[in-house]
């Protein structure tokens, strides 16, 4: 009965904290695609049928700069939970040195190659043969674009690291401040200037901007992660670009798919086509978003578990993914399959020729989503537990392979709906490889969540047993202490650690209740006890208000007050190997290293 209440509060507490990122993160690419969908809208709308072509053109350039961004996202912020998840934040802050010079030096010099070859870029794009008339177009929106390299690669990076510092509503004013200005530069362009793409593009690049400023004040103050020059080095590049590679390799993917279908539409079908794909690209933004905020969560959350080798609670977020993120798919997916026709005429009143074929090409296309959900989740998945191979491999299959394979064959074969199927059957042949994968790696049919996960067999082993308590209330503390003090007694540690240890957990947890526990909330404090590497870890999360425990003895100390004042933590302090006080996520963690004896 103990057990089966600490694992109910343990999966209270992961699920408040997935939601919580799940709303956040789906919120923030709402905002952040809402601009790209805006842009499209206006273009649409007050530009015409030609500049329409000429911008669904552009897509490549716009997922050339987010593949290197993302790139470093992802490999910054997965390394960054791992290092946290371990306690080495030294470590953590030269990630994020190195990622930050990194990419600066990247946008600037892809900023000034872009500019220089852009006549260039418009032939390789498709402004050729009897769509030579789009180049002067699109050349307009790539001079308007490439200077918001850097703030654009910055933007992604910063949300990336801020959620991992709990800095959600910076990030959410940052990409709401975005999306306004983005709107009204739209708006300014299109009824005063008529600045055409380039207009468009100017908006869009001040946009982000604004976006990277507001983030960027974040660092003022006293925080998790931080620039630093001492000890910098370029050492951590290699692990940045190892775990971010396959997110590279899913924007390459996407970024020739779309090349790739672009010439088969223009080389094989009308412009109506191109259009009908250019409106379902321009959307097709805000639905892989609301995607990827759901398979972020168990790529940030996961590689703090993954850190701290925490079985139990990659179980429970694996399940947590699948289960809610396919009721939240679904549901969009059935949003957009009934209103289609009245979404692609919000794109084009002006051109209602293109409006069937629009309507068709977004309703085979959305089907395709809670598939694509599954398939970016192992993607997540096989990045944190060090399946980097298969990860990179499911992304080629499910971004590029599959599609085109079907794309080409069926459009050959059926015509345009070809086209617009091979999306859904690209994603089920992806879903049929990762089952086959998972098979692979566990010599049989899965049958449990650890076959499902694909976890290495050493995962989360110890040579000695481990303890798990929650505690809600104060009557839970005392009982919490002699568990404590008895289970690590019965693992032959000294009398003296062993009370040490538990007059802190004592200590800690009562203090955690009188001066962070909100009485609205139903929080819970999380005891996670293991022996690794000749020392035993002691683990205490809590989902409250951020409360430094150990900051609090210091203080305590420094200012010369009574001596048997946080006695527990003062006397762990004197024996411990090392303590950390880290507030991720919104989630409090205290981690103390004690030798064995």
């Amino acid at each position: 009965m103990h057990n089966d209440q600490n694992l109910n509060s343990e999966i209270s507490m992961i699920k408040r904290l997935f939601f919580g990122m799940v709303k956040n993160q789906v919120a923030t690419a709402f905002c952040i695609m809402f601009s790209v969908i805006a842009n499209g809208i206006f273009v649409g709308k007050f530009l015409g049928a030609k500049d329409m072509a000429a911008y669904g053109l552009v897509s490549p350039i716009y997922l050339l700069m987010s593949t290197i961004s993302t790139t470093f996202a992802v490999g910054a912020s997965t390394y960054c939970s791992m290092l946290i998840g371990k306690g080495n934040i030294k470590k953590a802050k030269e990630v994020f040195t190195t990622t930050a010079v990194s990419l600066t030096f990247l946008a600037l010099a892809l900023t000034f190659s872009v500019i220089f070859f852009a006549d260039e870029l418009c032939v390789i794009f498709g402004a050729t043969g009897e769509n030579a008339n789009l180049k002067e177009n699109l050349k307009a929106y790539i001079y308007g674009f490439a200077p918001a390299f850097f703030a654009m690669g910055a933007t992604l990076i910063l949300i990336s690291l801020l959620y991992i510092e709990g800095a959600k509503k910076r990030i959410l004013i940052s990409v709401v401040a975005s999306t306004v200005v983005n709107i009204i530069g739209d708006l300014v362009n299109v009824l005063l200037v008529h600045g055409g793409l380039f207009g468009i593009a100017v908006a869009t690049a001040s946009s982000y901007y604004v976006s990277f400023i507001i983030l960027a004040l974040h660092y003022r103050n006293d925080t998790l992660l931080s620039l630093t020059r001492k000890n910098f080095s370029l050492k951590p590049l290699y692990e940045i670009i190892t775990l971010g590679f396959s997110n590279a390799v899913s924007r390459f993917c996407v970024f020739g798919r779309i090349f790739a279908i672009n010439h088969l539409l223009a080389s094989s079908f009308s412009q109506i086509a191109l259009v009908a794909f250019s409106v379902r690209a321009n959307l097709d933004n805000l639905f892989v978003a609301v995607v990827i905020g759901i398979a972020t969560t168990i790529l940030t959350l996961g590689a703090v578990y993954v850190g701290e080798e925490d079985k139990k609670s990659l179980h429970i977020l694996y399940k947590l993914n699948i289960k809610y993120g396919l009721v939240i798919i679904v549901s969009l997916s059935l949003a957009v399959f009934v209103l289609a026709e009245p979404i692609a005429l919000i794109y084009l009143s002006n051109y209602p020729e293109a409006v069937p074929e629009t309507v068709r090409a977004l309703r085979f296309f959305v089907v395709s989503l809670p598939l694509y959900l599954i398939g970016l989740l192992y993607v997540s998945l096989c990045r944190i537990i060090n399946k980097k191979f298969l990860s990179t491999v499911i992304c080629i299959l499910e971004d590029f392979g599959f599609i085109i394979f079907f794309a080409y064959l069926l459009g050959y074969e059926i015509g345009l709906d070809g086209v617009w199927i091979s999306f859904l059957f690209g994603e089920i042949a992806t879903v049929i490889f990762i089952f086959i994968s998972i098979c692979k790696n566990c010599g049989h049919f899965p049958k449990t969540l650890d076959d499902l996960i694909m976890l290495p067999k050493d995962f989360d082993e110890s040579p000695k047993e481990r303890l798990r308590l929650t505690i809600k209330n104060m009557d839970e503390v005392i009982k919490a202490s002699a568990e404590v003090h008895e289970f690590l007694l019965a693992q032959n540690v000294s009398k003296h650690n062993a009370y040490i240890m538990a007059l802190s957990v004592e200590e800690m947890a009562g203090n955690i209740i009188r001066w962070s526990f909100e009485s609205e909330k139903k929080n819970t404090i999380s005891v996670y006890l293991v022996f690794k590497n000749d020392e035993w870890i002691l683990r205490i999360r809590d989902d409250c208000k951020p409360f430094n425990p150990k900051k609090w003895a210091e203080l305590s100390e420094a200012a010369q007050e009574d001596p048997t004042k946080n006695i527990g933590l003062r006397m762990i302090m004197a024996v411990a190997k090392n303590i950390e006080y880290l507030n991720v996520l919104q989630i409090n963690n205290l981690i103390i290293k004690v030798p064995q004896n």
